[in-house]
């Protein structure tokens, strides 16, 4: 893979990829989730269908981004009194996002893809400017059409500084993009996209991330 070049040195940032590198990588498009949704629900319309993990509650459509935003769902529990407690998964329309992967997509063009992906997430939720995610390069995995990866969110950040955030300010997500097939057999150029996130500290007890990742590869477009 060709060496990464930062146009703007980020201390932080810096150390955020360095962690990111040594998380392990997560088998992506697994062929079934087994017994982490045992008691999980089915969504499923027009557009898409994914099974959700347990105790979560599917909230009404819409919000921050109206009617690309096709699917809020979380686990709540954790919510009370703790800021971006939640553990959540979401499907959105990425208009203005970028091209299709392909079977033609090398690995740089699909880390490339999922950076794309991940600041449009942070637009959306508002994080773009003060704390940007990083992509988990060794997580991006690409077939014709999706795309899978995980990205890591400080919840809260001194720009400039070299420190990271605990895992209670740290959020884990796995992402999965599709791109519909038009109707004249080629892509249309806005994915549906599934986050399923929790902070760190969540994402490691009682095998939650697992949970999350397996429910990602549930996703699948109608």
């Amino acid at each position: 893979m060709a060496p990464l070049i930062f146009t703007t040195v980020n201390r932080r940032a810096l150390c955020l990829l360095a962690a990111a590198s040594v998380l392990p990588a997560r088998r992506a498009f697994a062929d079934g989730p087994g017994g982490l949704l045992q008691g999980g629900a089915l969504v499923s319309n027009a557009a898409f269908s994914a099974t959700l993990p347990p105790f979560f509650v599917q909230l009404s459509r819409g919000g921050v981004g109206g009617q690309n935003v096709l699917l809020m769902a979380g686990d709540f529990r954790a919510t009370i009194r703790e800021t971006g407690a939640a553990t959540t998964i979401s499907v959105l329309r990425a208009e203005g996002g970028p091209a299709a992967v392909s079977s033609d997509t090398d690995a740089d063009g699909a880390l490339a893809v999922a950076r794309e992906l991940a600041r449009l997430r942070d637009a959306q939720t508002g994080l773009a400017s003060g704390c940007p995610s990083a992509v988990v390069a060794s997580t991006v995995t690409a077939r014709d059409g999706t795309l899978g990866f995980e990205m890591l969110t400080p919840l809260s950040c001194v720009p400039g500084s070299s420190d990271l955030p605990p895992p209670s300010l740290l959020r884990h997500t796995a992402v999965r993009a599709v791109w519909p097939t038009g109707d004249g057999g080629g892509r249309a150029s806005a994915p549906l996209v599934l986050f399923a996130g929790a902070r760190q500290v969540e994402w490691d007890a009682d095998r939650t991330g697992e949970a999350l990742v397996a429910a990602a590869d549930t996703f699948v477009l109608r």
